[in-house]
């Protein structure tokens, strides 16, 4: 954005007076009057709340190693294609290039109603083989009660025969019957006995036969056969494409009815919730690096410009050409509105854009370091907020901004160097870490130190 000038704002009056004018003159400085107005009544307004409460840390001094500028480039933490698992139509594409997705979210359709039949029929096999185990199940109990009851009946025809048969040769001993009624006796005893043997055997046929193992065959095929429903289910998943994880679409390669093939790309996709800064560090300072270490990344193209990382990897394998390393320092990428209303938010780094990484691979030298919370970033440059103590009101005062231009970053501090000499920032002095977003120059405040900070003294 253009800064607001004087001169600027004139032209804009000639709208309403020509330039040069004494009336644009005056509507000029009407306008600035009133700007610096309004500023000035918001700060009495502020100040007439009171001191505004914050909390400080004193500005340290110590030898740490002088940094140097590493060009790199913003990269995605992750980044794929994702392609289709299937042949067929597409019949809707959801997202188009640019578009944030969540993980999860539809990416694009293929058509599905082949496969919907077949769904459809394996279903009803597996209905069919539910219901068959079910009634072979239901049955079998009555069955033993039935091979029960029959060989219960036999056992006592059986009995009722024997016991005729003896009672008819009692009395043929006797000869006091006829040799007919002991034949048809003896016969009796005889067919009952074959019945008994007859039922028990049905009944042991019933009850160790292979009727369990007909229920264990019509189980088997039930499973079988819902084994085949989730296989045609994990098949129609994969006609819905989905985003892996979340992150922007970069790139589109398919459209609606497009005949897509098994594998064919859909889509390129980048996460960009956290990037990695791709650097090339040469031999003879790659030594001072250490995985985990906090560095301090300044990126032009953004409002914010200075982002604190990680090193997340040093790789082994030098180039051999250039004899330097890659490193990658991983950045937690912040979100931020948009101008517009109701806007899509976006992220402040970009894949591709221009870094440079302030890496701790120079000499030691004695320098001023503070907490990094106590950088105020956003402006054209970096600035802490240093407190005045009132002498007659101890722990109040005021605070002065001491623009600073930011180095390498050590455990929680950074290294600030003042861009101006005259600006008086000397170790011990106290600078704010909570509450300084809504600070302005002069503006009275109460502090109180962080536990940090007291335990650190």
């Amino acid at each position: 954005m253009r800064p607001f000038t004087i001169s600027s704002l004139s032209r804009h009056s000639g709208a309403f007076a020509p330039p040069g004018t004494a009336q644009s003159q005056w509507f000029v400085w009407g306008c600035l009057a009133g700007s610096l107005l309004s500023h000035f009544c918001w700060a009495e307004f502020a100040w007439s709340q009171g001191p505004a409460p914050v909390r400080v840390v004193s500005v340290h001094e110590r030898e740490v190693s002088s940094g140097q500028a590493f060009v790199g480039t913003v990269t995605p933490a992750r980044k794929a294609v994702i392609g289709s698992a299937v042949s067929g139509r597409i019949v809707e594409f959801a997202h188009n290039e640019g578009d944030y997705v969540e993980e999860g979210e539809v990416l694009a359709q293929v058509l599905t109603g082949t496969i919907a039949i077949e769904l459809a029929h394996a279903e009803a096999e597996l209905r069919h083989r539910q219901e068959e185990l079910a009634e072979s199940e239901k049955s079998f109990p009555v069955e033993k009660q039935q091979a029960d009851a029959r060989l219960a009946a036999a056992k006592a025809s059986r009995d009722n025969a024997n016991s005729n048969y003896e009672r008819q040769q009692a009395l043929a001993a006797k000869r006091s019957t006829s040799q007919e009624a002991i034949d048809s006796a003896r016969a009796k005893a005889e067919e009952t006995e074959a019945m008994f043997l007859e039922a028990q055997a049905a009944r042991r046929l019933v009850f160790e036969g292979p009727r369990e193992q007909k229920i264990r065959q019509l189980e088997a095929k039930m499973a079988s056969q819902q084994e085949q429903v989730n296989l045609i289910k994990d098949r129609m998943k994969k006609y819905t494409i989905r985003a892996y994880f979340t992150g922007y679409v970069t790139a589109e390669f398919t459209e609606v009815g497009h005949w897509i093939r098994d594998g064919e790309s859909v889509v390129e996709m980048a996460e960009l919730d956290s990037v990695d800064i791709r650097v090339n560090v040469n031999e003879d300072a790659i030594t001072d690096l250490e995985v985990g270490e906090e560095v301090r990344v300044e990126v032009n193209a953004t409002k914010a410009r200075s982002f604190l990382g990680k090193i997340q990897a040093i790789v082994p394998q030098a180039d051999v050409k250039s004899r330097s390393f890659p490193v990658l320092i991983r950045v937690r990428n912040p979100r931020r509105a948009s101008r517009l209303e109701g806007g899509p938010v976006t992220h402040e780094l970009k894949s591709g854009m221009l870094a440079r990484a302030i890496l701790p691979v120079g000499r030691q030298k004695s320098s001023l370091l503070v907490s990094k919370d106590a950088v105020v970033l956003g402006g054209r440059i970096p600035m802490v907020y240093a407190i005045v103590p009132t002498p007659d009101k101890p722990g109040e005062g005021t605070v002065r901004p001491v623009p600073v231009e930011l180095g390498v970053a050590d455990g929680g501090d950074i290294q600030v160097t003042p861009v101006s000499p005259e600006s008086g920032l000397r170790a011990n002095d106290l600078v704010v870490v909570e509450g300084n977003e809504r600070l302005r120059p002069g503006q009275p405040v109460k502090f109180s130190t962080t536990p940090r900070d007291a335990v650190a003294r």
